[in-house]
C-alpha cells in the first residue's frame, strides 16, 4: 500500500528526514512517534503529496508519487483522508459544509452528500453541531469535524497528524477508538 525507499527531505541545509525506508500494508494501523521536529509532519506531507522528497521514492497504491505531476496529485488525494493538527476548517462554513467539502470537490450529488455527511457526523458525535460554525465549537469538537471531513470519502488511507494533540485524555481515547474502528473497516491509518 505505502512504500518509502531511501526517502530524505531537506529544507535548505536542514534535514527533516534522512534515508527513510518503510513499508505499510493495506489495513494497518501505524503509529509514528518522536519528539517535536523529528519529521513526523514532514513524512505525512510527503505521503499526501503536499511536498516532494529531496531524495528517494514514495510508492502509494503502486504509483510512484515522487514522479507525479501537480495535476496528478489531486486524484491520489481523493483516496486519502488527512487530519491536520492545525484544525484547518473553513470558518465561514457550517460544520455540515466543512464535512461535505471533499464530496463537493468530487462532484458527488446533493442527496448522496446529505446521506454520507449525516452518517459520518453521527459516527463522530458532531451531528448536533450541524449548523454551527467552527468558531463556536470547542477544540475537541473541531477535531471531530476534521476527522469527519477526513473520513467522509471512505479513504483507503487516513493520515492523522497529532489527531489527539488538543484533546483531554477521555476525548483522546474516544478519538483513538474511532480511528481503530475506521482501520478495522479496512482503511490504512498512519
Amino acid at each position: 500500500m505505502i512504500h518509502l525507499h531511501h526517502v530524505s527531505k531537506h529544507y535548505g541545509q536542514h534535514p527533516a528526514l534522512q534515508d527513510v525506508t518503510l513499508a505499510i500494508g493495506k489495513g494497518e494501523f501505524v503509529w509514528l512517534t518522536g519528539p517535536s521536529g523529528a519529521g513526523k509532519t514532514t513524512l505525512l506531507r510527503l505521503l499526501f503529496g503536499a511536498e516532494r522528497p529531496t531524495e528517494g521514492q514514495i510508492v502509494i497504491q503502486g504509483r510512484n508519487i515522487s514522479k507525479l505531476s501537480a495535476r496528478q496529485i489531486p486524484p491520489l488525494r481523493r483516496t486519502m483522508g488527512l487530519i491536520s493538527h492545525e484544525l484547518t476548517l473553513l470558518p465561514q462554513k457550517t460544520v455540515f459544509d466543512n464535512v461535505a467539502l471533499p464530496l463537493i470537490v468530487r462532484g458527488v450529488g446533493k442527496r448522496d452528500i446529505a446521506q454520507k455527511v449525516v452518517v459520518v457526523m453521527r459516527a463522530t458525535g458532531i451531528e448536533r453541531h450541524r449548523d454551527r460554525q467552527p468558531g463556536a465549537l470547542s477544540a475537541g469538537e473541531r477535531q471531530r469535524v476534521c476527522i469527519a471531513r477526513a473520513i467522509v470519502n471512505d479513504p483507503l488511507i487516513l493520515l492523522a497528524d497529532e489527531p489527539t494533540g488538543a484533546l483531554d485524555t477521555g476525548l483522546s481515547l474516544e478519538i483513538m477508538a474511532l480511528l481503530r474502528t475506521i482501520q478495522i473497516r479496512g482503511t490504512t491509518v498512519l
